[in-house]
């Protein structure tokens, strides 16, 4: 657990050192916004949690893209990022408070210099319950059994960037997920939806029009080769309360194809061990019986998938859709997905990845990986 909260504190404070370097060139401006919306009862075993309704204040500071851009930003009409803190209050004494700290980047779904917008803000990143599941004193709260989660945050608004002076208004509706990845078991996770009212700040008022630049030949590439990687990755989970949490390693190979600047598909083998499924066979095989000679069903899980990945540049989005044709240890259903970010390197050679595998809207684990083109 301390290492994967050490990897989301490492990408906070890089995302946290890049906006710091640019703010003097680039505009900028704080955001506060103020949310109240329900939990979504999406099991009945949580539904005596719910109280009253839940409200989540937010303080967010964002960079605007530079208005000679170049890059990805462009082609995905100039979105902004930023880091939004949120605090919230499920006045709840099961469910306790939450502060959270997301990477988050708004995009603008009319063209950039219209007045009246429609914006989607996606953010990730690291939630802080003060109060989780404990075995000891209170089992009430069976939705969060950490301290420290995963936060992920969605918010379609329509937004007015400048309704007066320096000042912008947005009002639409968000959506928030908190999860530990599996690490510790129950894991059921919470979920909200939620109403918004927002103001943002500007301090160096309205930026200049932003406009399409003149057709350069290196943001239009095609890229027709047919790429094959090896990947390998790492994580931690646990499979059923009270196993602990033990490791899971993954094997893949896959081909990948980039069909254009921003878009690629891809398609594969994989290979899953997991020390946690190991031990829940061993659980499995020895329960209700005096017997010690009974061999334990296999626990490593060999699937094919498909993905689609969005390029951001160097980042990308990724997701897979995959299915088990070797699970002797039918814990889990046949059918998974995987979601997660990448960052290439060596011209695209090598990445590195975090994924969350997910079974049923259950999450299994999180991931650490390493891909790397072999042809």
């Amino acid at each position: 657990m301390a290492f994967f909260i050490k990897i989301t504190s490492f990408f906070c404070f890089a995302f946290f050192m890049q906006f710091a370097a640019f703010a003097q060139a680039q505009k900028n401006y704080w955001e506060v916004s103020y949310a109240r919306g329900s939990i979504i009862e999406h099991r009945k075993l949580i539904e005596f949690l719910y109280k009253d309704y839940p409200k989540l204040y937010t303080l967010g500071w964002h960079r605007t893209a530079a208005n000679d851009s170049l890059s990805w930003q462009e082609r995905y009409n100039y979105p902004d990022q930023g880091i939004v803190l949120q605090y919230g209050d499920f006045n709840n004494e099961h469910i306790g408070n939450t502060l959270a700290a997301n990477y988050t980047t708004t995009f603008y779904l009319r063209h950039r210099n219209a007045q009246h917008q429609y914006t989607l803000q996606l953010g990730f990143g690291a939630v802080y319950n003060t109060h989780p599941l404990n075995f000891d004193h209170d089992v009430s709260n069976i939705v969060m059994s950490t301290h420290v989660l995963y936060s992920q945050y969605v918010r379609l608004a329509y937004t007015v960037p400048f309704l007066t002076g320096k000042l912008g208004f947005s009002a639409g509706l968000g959506f928030t997920h908190y999860s530990n990845g599996a690490i510790k078991k129950p894991n059921l996770g919470l979920n909200t939806v939620l109403l918004t009212l927002a103001l943002r700040y500007q301090q160096q008022g309205k930026p200049e029009p932003y406009f399409r630049h003149k057709h350069r030949p290196d943001l239009d590439t095609v890229f027709t080769k047919i790429h094959g990687y090896v990947n390998a990755g790492f994580g931690y989970h646990e499979s059923m309360p009270h196993i602990g949490r033990k490791p899971v390693f993954n094997l893949s190979v896959n081909l990948s194809k980039r069909f254009n600047y921003g878009n690629g598909m891809q398609g594969g083998v994989a290979f899953y061990n997991s020390q946690s499924f190991k031990e829940y066979a061993l659980y499995q095989a020895v329960s209700g019986t005096e017997q010690t000679d009974i061999k334990p069903k296999d626990h490593k899980q060999i699937s094919v998938f498909a993905g689609y990945e969005m390029f951001f540049d160097k980042i990308s989005f990724t997701s897979k859709l995959g299915y088990y044709v070797y699970r002797p240890l039918k814990a889990k259903t046949a059918v998974y997905t995987v979601i997660g970010f990448k960052r290439y390197f060596n011209n695209y050679k090598s990445a590195l990845s975090i994924d969350l595998k997910v079974h049923n809207f259950e999450a299994d684990h999180f991931s650490l990986n390493y891909h790397h083109q072999i042809f």
